[in-house]
């Protein structure tokens, strides 16, 4: 009878050839055999199933954080399109945790995700939580992930859309367990604060530590002394590069080539004083911790960073 059942007369061959168990007792570990890996294969098509629905969904669930949906179609050309809607930018190296970032503002689920390659955007209604978990404020906003990839598509339109007014905010993103991350992050800042049409805007500037969930992360403090330490190795080192322009700069304009007009401003001041975001940093720096992953707790729900959120919605 075992026999009819597809695949067991060859299994039960094969097992017969390497176990010498006999015809009767080789068709009956056959069918066992068949019967897990037909479960397995259920099992993964079902895992993959449900982990594609849970990645296309957007918008369910309760609690702060609903997206009308993420799209990645001409991401780009939009987010550095004019709108009115109030916008907050997402820079960073690439696996700083920005699309996680993305996700959890504005759907409030956690799918796997890779580095991305393409400007993404998606809506959110952030509600801001006081220290007793009471609603203290709220805001509709357009988050716009800027991939960290210097090859990704849609970075030459970064400039444009920092400059616009539906702008209110930028997060600068670095893994605060990476020290690689947080340089790249510092870099990222420099050109931000060396940016005079950036500059000029006044928007506020946030750097966001992700993973604080794992074992030995910067807290706040502590990724504000590396950053301001990356920025003070880079103002040095620009320094003398300065230095050796303007003496080529000079040159060519008693030569008649005259000198070109640059969007660029110095890093900090020259002084023999240590970087200092409070002191020589053009514009509002913040520091932030958080978490993206189901951990419970202010650093999972990235309280602090929702309260700013919503404060520059409203400025």
């Amino acid at each position: 009878m075992l026999d009819t059942i597809p695949g067991v007369p060859l299994v039960a061959s094969l097992v017969d050839d390497v176990l010498g168990t006999g015809d009767a007792l080789s068709r009956v570990i056959a069918l066992m055999l068949i019967l897990l890996a037909t479960l397995a294969l259920a099992a993964v098509v079902a895992v993959t199933v449900l982990d594609d629905g849970a990645s296309s969904k957007s918008g369910t669930g309760a609690g702060p954080g609903k997206s009308s949906g993420l799209s990645s179609a001409d991401a780009a050309a939009d987010a550095a399109s004019a709108s009115t809607e109030p916008t907050v930018v997402l820079i960073g190296p690439s696996g700083a945790g920005k699309t996680a970032l993305l996700h959890r503002l504005c759907t409030g689920n956690l799918p796997r995700t890779v580095s991305s390659l393409q400007v993404s955007r998606a809506s959110a209604s952030i509600a801001a939580l006081g220290s007793d978990g009471e609603e203290t404020g709220s805001a509709d906003l357009r988050v716009v992930d800027v991939p960290g990839h210097p090859r990704a598509a849609g970075r030459d339109a970064v400039p444009a859309l920092l400059r616009s007014p539906a702008v209110r905010a930028v997060l600068v993103l670095v893994d605060a367990t990476s020290k690689p991350s947080v340089r790249e992050g510092a870099a990222a800042l420099a050109e931000l604060l060396t940016s005079s049409s950036f500059v000029e805007t006044a928007k506020p500037v946030m750097v966001v530590g992700t993973r604080a969930e794992v074992r030995g992360s910067m807290g706040p403090a502590e990724l504000r002394r590396a950053v301001e330490a990356e920025l003070d190795n880079l103002r040095r080192s620009q320094s003398a590069l300065g230095a050796a322009s303007a003496e080529e700069e000079a040159a060519a304009t008693e030569a008649g080539g005259g000198a070109a007009g640059s969007d660029r401003l110095a890093l900090g001041r020259l002084t023999g004083e240590a970087f200092s975001l409070d002191r020589d940093a053009p514009v509002d720096v913040q520091f932030d911790v958080v978490s993206c992953s189901d951990e419970v707790g202010p650093r999972a729900g990235q309280h602090s960073l929702r309260r700013w959120l919503v404060g520059a919605a409203a400025a």
